[in-house]
């Protein structure tokens, strides 16, 4: 990576970080505000850089996130945010971002993702995970995004790499349940 992408790693390293303190502290009901913040910011990055090398330091989940937002975008040509303060289009954003992303392969993450949800007996998730099915149809390997929703309110999320769990495994304490 060039200097100006590695300046950009540290800023986005140190967003990151804020985000999962800032979630540590305040417990999951922020979550995706936060990361949607954080993801959007990259988006302006690679958009300003025509440059996509800044997705080879980001989270799994900021990944996906962000292939989610432009491929809404390519199938209407537009991408805004929706507000109490009304609309923003951020098309222009998105416009720049989609013609330099490259395919999902590419930064090692397999094309054919889905969500998968495990449910207890009463009905309510367990767990929420992406996987891909395996090339050798052993079964579907987990990819990205893990999240486990626990019966006292609290919830583990973490990441996996072609069925590794990666980086940080954050445990937050639902905020209704109060002090221990």
């Amino acid at each position: 990576m060039d200097t100006t992408v590695d300046s950009l790693a540290t800023e986005l390293a140190s967003a990151v970080e804020d985000v999962y303190a800032h979630e540590r502290e305040n417990g999951f009901l922020c979550l995706d505000a936060l990361r949607g913040s954080v993801t959007f910011w990259v988006a302006q990055k690679i958009a300003a850089a025509s440059n996509s090398q800044l997705l080879l330091v980001a989270p799994a989940w900021l990944v996906e996130k962000l292939y989610e937002w432009v491929d809404s975008y390519r199938k209407s040509a537009h991408f805004g945010f929706v507000s109490n303060l009304g609309e923003v289009d951020h098309s222009d954003v998105f416009a720049k971002v989609s013609a330099v992303l490259p395919p999902k392969r590419a930064l090692g993450v397999p094309d054919s993702l889905r969500t998968e949800e495990k449910q207890r007996p009463d009905g309510s998730f367990h767990e929420v995970f992406t996987v891909y099915e395996s090339p050798d149809g052993s079964g579907p390997v987990k990819h990205g995004l893990y999240r486990e929703y626990r019966r006292d309110g609290s919830l583990l999320e973490g990441n996996y790499q072609h069925g590794h769990k990666v980086g940080p495994w954050l445990e937050f304490r639902s905020p209704l349940r109060g002090p221990e």
